[in-house]
């Protein structure tokens, strides 16, 4: 059975000794001198070895931060950032990481805080999007059921009867009755198994983990590829979960059911 252990698990067997000194204040100058041992060459690739397909739309320069310029609004076209401008994710419709773009300087921005607690945040803000734009919502004027008799005073008093009846039941449920998931969380992995992303249950993104060794030296393309690559492969293996539907979502389902029942009545008046 996967665990997230597995997560944890990947990289070097030492996280925290990783031979590499710690830029202690993202504020310092540019010019000050790198820690020792930390050879900034290697951290990333020069703005003109970037091709054209990794910049954003309209963009002639790879910018040292991603920010949100001041005073625009956001769209889902100008990808999901973390709140340190240091990572942003572009994702297809179905959630699919299509581009991802790091800062050229997010070493400095981030000093000792993990990467993956950048990724988290991109996770989280690509996951409420998309719950969001896909949650079901109410259409009082869509066509539904008809109703099966004219509307009365004892027609809806019967339904409301049945409504106080199955609200009732669901209060004595307390925290009981839920919907479960049954199945395992998936892992992809990318760069030859150095970077490991896991799915939960429902296929949404559920964190990332970059072996320590190789982010060391890892240039800002590679990583976004390999995160790329990661997600991909977790799609792939991804099976989703099994629905065992609980007694709470039947009682709810039956409230929406008596819902429609009720504006049936109204659509077809008193005749």
């Amino acid at each position: 059975m996967v665990t997230w252990a597995d997560l944890d698990d990947a990289g070097s067997d030492d996280a925290a000794d990783d031979g590499l000194e710690r830029v202690g204040d993202p504020r310092v100058a540019d010019d000050n001198p790198t820690p020792t041992g930390h050879d900034k060459s290697d951290d990333e690739l020069p703005v003109d070895d970037y091709p054209d397909a990794d910049r954003g739309p309209g963009e002639t320069d790879y910018p040292d931060d991603l920010d949100v310029p001041e005073g625009e609004q956001w769209s889902k076209e100008m990808g999901f950032p973390d709140q340190d401008g240091v990572v942003r994710i572009w994702v297809d419709d179905s959630a699919l990481i299509e581009r991802v773009r790091l800062s050229l300087h997010w070493r400095n921005h981030l000093g000792d805080q993990p990467l993956e607690q950048s990724f988290a945040v991109c996770f989280m803000l690509i996951n409420n999007y998309h719950r969001v734009a896909q949650r079901r919502t109410l259409d009082f004027f869509a066509d539904g059921p008809e109703a099966d008799q004219p509307l009365s005073w004892d027609a809806l008093r019967g339904i409301r009867a049945r409504q106080q009846e199955v609200q009732g039941q669901l209060d004595a449920l307390g925290e009981g009755g839920q919907t479960e998931l049954q199945g395992e969380p998936t892992l992809g992995s990318g760069a030859k198994g150095r970077v490991r992303l896991g799915l939960n249950l429902v296929g949404q993104l559920a964190g990332v983990h970059f072996d320590r060794q190789w982010l060391a030296r890892a240039r800002v393309k590679e990583i976004g590829d390999a995160v790329i690559e990661a997600h991909a492969d977790a799609r792939s293996r991804f099976v989703p979960a099994q629905v065992v539907v609980g007694e709470r979502e039947r009682l709810t389902n039956e409230l929406s059911d008596l819902r429609d029942q009720t504006l049936a009545l109204m659509r077809r008046g008193f005749f």
